[in-house]
């Protein structure tokens, strides 16, 4: 069995751009939406190899494996649409370019008996599973399709793994009854209750850690982006005084997480509050994508 070729994917992250940083969770590569890239890596299933390649020190690259979920459409910070592709990340490894270019697992990414890369982003090849890493065999029942909260009994626990997956959907499904209700009710409990943990039960801009006054706010919002509910990545921990003057456009995030604050306010109190925001402290996990950062700016009015 270890002998059937398996074809792999391969992406060329040349420019090493931090895939999560710009598109949130489990983001690993994107693609345009014109031009050559348009129809490449078309049609990929769930649980389809991936391999990115990016430079490290020296004469060294890194290859990250990954499992790939599902493909969207997603704005980088200069406002271009992009393919992005979201996985589940795998296994990597490290080596000498030279060594990388030699291997049978990797000579995909290589012009023939060189170390040069290939022109080009994506690429494919028949790997035997026999050649493939540790850790990079899934289970044929695995599965990473979107799980809608409304549709399932979902003990906290499966839940919690969906978000941090990436996976639960809620709202997507209509839902005029109660049972449907309660569950989409617990789901936005636990995006609140993991939102909050990874920001230390703390608003992520001032030092109030009163859990009854900590929101788990969206970035982009409830209703702006129903698909993005349940990406821990547009959720930010903050006080409910803080929670309102960002909702109201009165301050934004920069491209670095930098604080931004509108010039012009009337309000004595409202200054005040503003002026004493210092910095935005980072999560634990899950920073705010720069995806939906951008969208903030330009919904309050910081750019455009």
């Amino acid at each position: 069995m270890s002998k059937i070729p398996y074809t792999v994917y391969f992406f060329n992250n040349c420019h090493n751009l931090d895939h999560v940083a710009y598109y949130g969770t489990r983001a690993f590569f994107d693609l345009g939406t014109s031009g050559r890239q348009e129809n490449q890596a078309r049609n990929l299933r769930p649980g389809q190899a991936c391999v990115v390649v990016s430079q490290s020190s020296g004469n060294r690259v890194v290859f990250k494996w990954y499992s790939f979920e599902y493909e969207t459409i997603l704005p980088r910070d200069d406002g271009v649409l992009n393919r992005v592709f979201l996985g589940r990340f795998l296994t990597s490894e490290e080596l000498p370019k030279s060594e990388a270019a030699g291997s049978a697992r990797y000579s995909a990414f290589f012009n023939k008996n060189t170390v040069h890369f290939k022109t080009g982003s994506v690429f494919h090849k028949d790997i035997p599973l026999a050649n493939r890493p540790v850790g990079t065999l899934e289970s044929k029942k695995a599965t990473h399709a979107p799980i809608d909260v409304e549709e399932q009994d979902l003990t906290d626990d499966e839940i919690d793994k969906a978000l941090r997956a990436n996976r639960l959907r809620i709202g997507i499904v209509p839902t005029d009854s109660q049972q449907g209700q309660v569950r989409q009710r617990r789901g936005q409990a636990r995006i609140r209750k993991l939102t909050v943990e990874n920001y230390g039960t703390r608003c992520a801009v001032c030092d109030v850690t009163d859990h009854a006054l900590l929101i788990a706010n969206h970035v982009v919002g409830w209703a702006e982006a129903p698909e993005h509910r349940g990406d821990l990545s547009n959720v930010i921990c903050l006080c409910r005084i803080h929670d309102a003057l960002f909702e109201a456009g009165y301050w934004s995030l920069g491209n670095r997480l930098g604080l931004l604050r509108k010039k012009s306010v009337a309000s004595n109190a409202i200054r005040q509050v503003l002026d004493g925001m210092t910095s935005f402290r980072k999560p634990l996990e899950f920073p705010p994508a720069l995806c939906f950062v951008k969208r903030h700016r330009e919904r309050a009015g910081f750019e455009g």
